[in-house]
């Protein structure tokens, strides 16, 4: 939602909370977002991130914060109730930007006057700065994030520092990349525009576009690839190989044909040569995954639902051993929503193997209180891959279902032996 705001060309919009065929997510109203879509309460988040990380910005790395190691952005809305035929609308309440203890935001103003107050932690040259008694308010943020225009001539000593919180906060949202849990179905043949996607789609729906753009790629300098894998096709086939799904994968054009391209596989070093359409379905649906991890510039966030679907139990293990190399190898922050024992244990496994650090993975359980709350449980995860505090009988109750079967089974064959 966040993302979808940040991109919106709107930027007298709030929130984008999605509708159209476009949206990553769609969230309804802003009602729906709300505990017990109680429009008295407010809408607050926070988030933070590691200020030292790079971003590419024209073939050139650059640190996003040079000397300082952590950022972050805190929100607070709530709906302000319509008069007359006015349905009322959300608004934000206070928008704050932290480094280091260091605020810098803006607050609705208080005693009924109009408009937003500035206020910053930091020393100002304007003494008047931090008490807005008798002095002009700000319109609202540009989004919810954004400090207006008129912040530039009202307070031009805070005119840099306010672009670069926005530029670091766009650029948080520019590198975090989302696949949805439903992809879609593989196609006999496709057509290429030429067009190198930002991504694989909500739905995979560019997961070939990506492959081929990505030939654009081969010799050219790291700078031109934007911190993106050079051998795209290669690294996609290798991962689809330890998947255990295939032997061997290939795009090429039809025959007579400038840009309509097949996708081809082997399942195996010495079967036929098929399309993707006539193999298993969690090939294509597991194609867009790995493809994303490889396409996506290096110190990205990747946001994935049930990347696991349709794959076989060993094909979703070896899936956890896929993204653990890739979010190693490539700094990538991967979030998986899952349901998948197997992947869950190959993780486990990777940790107590020393090949992934368990610092590097927070687990979480997701679980609905008497009151309708929904909460979130970390799992304790320790340096040899146990966890202390599993969730009681979510993956089944394995000894009891092997219990019931043995005293089922016995029970039949005495049955059986009485006559």
């Amino acid at each position: 939602m966040l993302k979808q705001t940040v991109e919106s060309p709107d930027r007298a919009r709030v929130l984008n909370l999605g509708g159209d065929v476009r949206s990553p997510v769609d969230l309804g109203s802003f009602r729906d977002v709300l505990f017990r879509h109680n429009l008295k309460l407010p809408l607050e988040f926070e988030i933070s991130w590691d200020g030292t990380r790079t971003y590419w910005d024209g073939g050139i790395e650059r640190l996003l914060l040079p000397g300082r190691r952590m950022s972050g952005f805190s929100a607070r809305l709530h709906w302000l109730p319509g008069q007359g035929k006015s349905l009322g609308r959300a608004v934000v309440d206070r928008m704050t930007y932290f480094q280091d203890g260091d605020e810098l935001g803006m607050q609705r103003a208080k005693d009924g006057r109009k408009g937003y107050d500035l206020f910053a932690s930091e020393p100002q040259p304007d003494p008047l700065l931090g008490d807005n008694e008798g002095m002009a308010t700000l319109p609202p943020p540009a989004k919810f994030y954004g400090f207006p225009d008129l912040l530039r001539a009202q307070y031009p000593w805070l005119s840099d520092n306010a672009s670069w919180q926005e530029l670091q906060f766009e650029s948080l949202f520019s590198r975090l990349y989302y696949l949805g849990p439903l992809r879609e179905d593989a196609r006999r043949v496709y057509r290429w525009t030429g067009s190198q996607p930002s991504d694989v789609g909500r739905r995979g729906e560019f997961a070939v576009d990506a492959l081929l753009a990505s030939r654009e790629w081969a010799g050219s300098d790291p700078s031109e690839r934007r911190g993106r894998s050079a051998d795209l096709e290669a690294h996609v086939a290798e991962s689809l190989k330890t998947l255990g799904l295939i032997h061997s994968f290939e795009v090429s054009p039809l025959a007579g044909a400038s840009n309509l391209f097949q996708v081809w596989v082997r399942r195996s070093a010495k079967g036929s040569k098929v399309l993707l359409t006539d193999v298993g379905f969690g090939v294509s649906q597991v194609l867009p995954v790995v493809t994303l991890c490889h396409y996506v510039p290096e110190g990205s966030t990747v946001i994935f639902e049930q990347p696991e679907i349709h794959l076989h139990p060993s094909a979703q293990s070896e899936l956890g051993s896929v993204l653990t190399d890739v979010a190693k190898t490539r700094k990538l922050q991967i979030v998986i929503e899952s349901h998948s024992e197997h992947l869950l244990r190959r993780i486990q496994r990777r940790i107590a193997e020393e090949t992934f650090e368990a610092q590097d993975a927070a687990l979480y359980f997701c679980s609905l209180k008497e009151n309708g709350e929904s909460r979130l449980t970390a799992l304790r995860l320790d340096e040899f891959g146990n966890i202390s505090n599993w969730p009681e009988h979510f993956f089944g109750d394995e000894f009891g279902e092997i219990a019931a079967t043995a005293q089922a089974a016995l029970a039949r064959k005495r049955r059986v032996a009485a006559g």
